[in-house]
């Protein structure tokens, strides 16, 4: 089916008084609003909106009288819909729980609700004053209980930091994403779960991006490139003060750590020098 559209480019024109007075800056943006702008004046029987995923420009060439829309291509109608790694069941058989708590696991078939769950999805079942966490084993085609568990001293306080640990430390799975709010342990687990399973792997690598703010660069701190990297590397430091700082100074897990930042088989690193290595048997977290 062809489609009616046409497309037309339009050079720059000369400023309109409006535009001008509003936003004095020639900036690129600015030029694209006064384009529209003009557009705009020149078609009035016709609409004219601008689209952008720029939230600023939407919101200046709105304060013009103009409409101006974000691209609907790549966005999700449904939210609802979007994959969130858990689910919560209520009305689920009392003896479907019980079970869970004497054997461990269930098989699907006992739970109809459940229909082609993902491979390591997590769901809190409920019957009442009955709760069981439980994940689904891609491995065994089973629902498998969730433990509380505890990995180098810290325990999850709620139901998807249980989650959380529970697969950071399965060796079975590969590769764990997390997300969420600031503050809500994701940095934490990963670092408590890496150092709880330092005997699998040769190193332990968090890395995080180098993001400067207000524009200036590392090379405007002064000191050598530790100095300025400590800076950006800092919240990493602080969750390993976290996980550090429950045991005594010469407790053998405290010692543990420093050993383990000694010998750089714990590193904290940039994440821009991670490109081009060749890495082995590393347990490699990635902040956001």
């Amino acid at each position: 089916e062809k489609g009616e559209g046409k497309v037309r480019v339009v050079v720059n024109h000369h400023w309109h008084s409006e535009v001008e007075a509003s936003f004095q800056d020639d900036s690129p943006d600015h030029r694209i609003i006064n384009c529209a702008y003009k557009l705009h004046q020149d078609n009035k029987d016709r609409p004219v909106i601008l689209v952008t995923k720029d939230t600023n420009m939407r919101l200046k060439a709105r304060s013009l009288g103009l409409q101006a829309e974000d691209y609907t291509t790549d966005a999700i109608e449904d939210v609802s819909q979007v994959y969130t790694g858990s689910r919560l069941l209520e009305s689920i058989k009392a003896d479907v729980i019980d079970s869970l708590y004497s054997s461990h696991s269930v098989d699907l078939e006992g739970l109809g609700e459940i229909n082609n769950p993902m491979a390591n999805e997590n769901f809190i079942l409920r019957n009442g004053q009955k709760s069981a966490l439980a994940i689904y084993d891609p491995f065994e085609s089973k629902m498998v209980r969730i433990d509380k568990l505890n990995a180098y001293g810290i325990t999850p306080r709620n139901a998807e930091q249980s989650f959380a640990l529970h697969m950071l430390l399965d060796n079975r799975i590969k590769m764990v994403t997390l997300s969420g709010k600031a503050g809500t342990g994701k940095t934490l687990l990963a670092l408590a779960a890496a150092m709880e399973r330092r005997t699998d792997y040769r190193q332990i690598l968090l890395a995080r991006p180098i993001v400067p703010l207000s524009n200036r660069d590392i090379g405007f701190l002064p000191g050598d490139i530790q100095s300025k990297l400590e800076p950006y590397m800092q919240p990493l430091y602080d969750n390993l003060s976290v996980i550090r700082h429950q045991f005594q100074s010469k407790n053998k897990r405290a010692v543990k750590i420093n050993e383990m930042l000694e010998s750089e088989k714990l590193l904290i690193t940039p994440l821009a020098y991670i490109r081009g290595r060749s890495l082995q048997k590393v347990y490699f977290i990635v902040d956001e």
